[in-house]
């Protein structure tokens, strides 16, 4: 090696200690600062620790506790609201004039962006109750043991229940109906979901579809609940139209499988409707361009009922149905249109009526 390179290498280690010494001490002076918001920062909630609790401001609620209420349990009076019960469960004494959830909109204050979810309310009269709601969410809720309605939704009076979804709830033991939507004098009830849903063991209709007088009642969805028990028919519909109930379990009720009375161009389709004790399986009253489409209705009633009953009835649709427990399971009004109704047994042939995409199935 070269004396010039030996000084060049020697140069160069001077100059990088140099610059390393410059560097002064690198232990830190201190912790280093907080450079992330909490979660109360991001959104700011509100605990409720008691009851009677009325929200009169938006934004996000959250229950610390239990809660026992000799009143109202928690109302909501304005919208853009999130209620978190967090697993807890808001009870009451059971006295008539009390609302363990109420959802209190009106119609100078109509509630909308409204979320209620993880929890139970039990041992009110209703134990939620909303008016003037839409584009809201009650979602995992246990609802029981009160002394009427599990859920009173309402378009009463000229008030708006619309664009909402009931979904993952459980209303059970009440002593009327499980959930009853109903629309009168002037309401509208439209464009609602009630989904995945278990309505058992109520003391009237699991779910009430109803229009009154001067109401607007459709263009509602009932899909994957499971209807059981309930001391009448597991969904019944009056004056309600252009509604959908699809992907439905309903067993086991005292009145009728599904029900519709003066109700017009609404769907049930793709339901199991089995062992439910009223008269038939699926009927339609007065009704109107219903479609009844690919529903199994096994052994409901006794050899008296009917498994798929239309009365009074004009332009309905039954299609793709299996009917199983009576000799006769389909009794359907002349006016209807039906596809062919097939009572054959052993292999079914490509030539006969069983091949026929519409056509509807029974064995006794």
């Amino acid at each position: 090696m070269t004396s010039e390179r030996v000084i060049a290498m020697g140069m160069a280690a001077a100059l990088c200690a140099c610059r390393l010494s410059a560097q002064g001490p690198l232990t830190p002076t201190g912790a280093p600062g907080v450079t992330m918001k909490t979660l109360q920062q991001i959104e700011p909630r509100t605990p409720i620790s008691s009851a009677p609790y009325v929200i009169t401001a938006p934004g996000a609620y959250y229950l610390t506790t239990n809660l026992v209420s000799a009143g109202h349990g928690i109302v909501v009076q304005v919208p853009n609201v999130t209620l978190d019960l967090m697993g807890f469960t808001v009870s009451g004494d059971g006295d008539s004039g009390d609302y363990g959830i109420y959802l209190q909109g009106s119609a100078e204050t109509p509630l909308s962006g409204v979320a209620v979810c993880n929890g139970r309310v039990e041992r009110f009269h209703f134990g939620l109750y909303a008016a003037y709601l839409s584009h809201s969410c009650l979602d995992a809720l246990q609802v029981t043991r009160n002394t009427a309605a599990g859920m009173l939704l309402s378009g009463a009076n000229g008030s708006t229940f619309c664009g909402n979804r009931i979904t993952d709830c459980t209303v059970s033991r009440n002593q009327t109906f499980g959930l009853y939507v109903q629309c009168l004098s002037g309401g509208s009830v439209r464009g609602n979901v009630i989904a995945d849903c278990e309505i058992s063991d109520n003391s009237d209709v699991g779910v009430r579809l109803y229009n009154g007088t001067g109401g607007s009642h459709g263009e509602n969805r009932i899909e994957r609940c499971v209807l059981r028990s309930n001391l009448s028919s597991g969904i019944a519909m009056t004056a309600v139209s252009n509604t959908v109930v699809e992907a439905c379990t309903v067993s086991g009720q005292t009145g009728r499988g599904i029900e519709m009375e003066s109700s017009h161009n609404n769907t049930v389709m793709g339901c199991l409707i089995v062992r439910n004790t009223g008269s038939a399986g699926i009927y339609v009253s007065q009704g109107k361009g219903n479609r009844i489409e690919g529903n199994r209705v096994i052994d409901n009633g006794d050899q008296s009922a009917r498994r798929i009953w239309t009365s009074i009835s004009e332009k309905n649709l039954i299609v793709r149905n299996i009917c199983i427990g009576q000799a006769s399971n389909y009794d359907l009004d002349s006016d209807d249109t039906y596809g062919p109704l097939v009572t054959d047994t052993g292999a079914l042939s490509a030539g006969t009526a069983a091949a026929h995409p519409w056509a509807n199935f029974s064995r006794p």
